[in-house]
């Protein structure tokens, strides 16, 4: 007869070899996924570094495609959106440069006509004066109106300058020309 330790003993052996192989096995699932998600999570730490690069303004980095995998796909699609990103930039600098150059050359043109203007406002014989709505001179207005009120009327109230007792009336009037203007077409 076989003693009940010497039964028990290839039992045990069975189960601790069971156990082993159990524990071993865990192990190298471990390392294999261990190694896969370090072969994820590598390429995302350098995309979001990337990201966070380019929300400094470097659009220079470039994502390094490595693999054959999706993570290829989704690198080499976000390297395609930052050249876009990029030229779109660019061509936003261009037109910037280029509208400025233009609105410089505008208000050249624009004090030119003004002056032009000027010159053959200042050169009428007759008083004229360009007012807005509330009566208020603007800085249109002849030498020959300057000597007839006797001071310069930019910025001052017409009615006040020619001394007008029925300010409502006068009102009225400034409305009734307001109201329908001359058209220069």
């Amino acid at each position: 007869s076989i003693k009940t330790d010497e039964a028990y003993e290839v039992t045990t052996i069975l189960i601790m070899n069971t156990i082993l192989y159990a524990l071993a096995l865990i192990g190298i699932f471990n390392i294999i996924s261990v190694f896969i998600a370090r072969t994820i999570s590598n390429p995302l730490d350098k995309l979001v570094g990337i990201i966070g690069n380019i929300a400094n303004g470097d659009f220079n980095a470039r994502v390094d495609p490595q693999s054959t995998s999706e993570l290829q796909i989704v690198g080499e699609a976000f390297n395609e959106m930052i050249q876009k990103i990029q030229d779109y930039r660019d061509k936003l600098e261009d037109y910037n440069k280029t509208l400025e150059k233009k609105v410089e050359e505008r208000t050249i043109s624009l004090g030119r006509a003004n002056s032009f203007i000027k010159t053959m406002v200042d050169s009428l014989a007759q008083g004229l004066l360009v007012f807005d709505k509330k009566g208020t001179c603007s800085e249109l207005y002849t030498k020959a109106c300057e000597r007839l009120l006797g001071t310069k009327p930019t910025g001052r109230n017409l009615a006040s300058l020619i001394k007008v007792e029925d300010r409502t009336t006068f009102q009225e009037w400034v409305d009734n020309l307001y109201e329908e203007m001359i058209p220069f077409d």
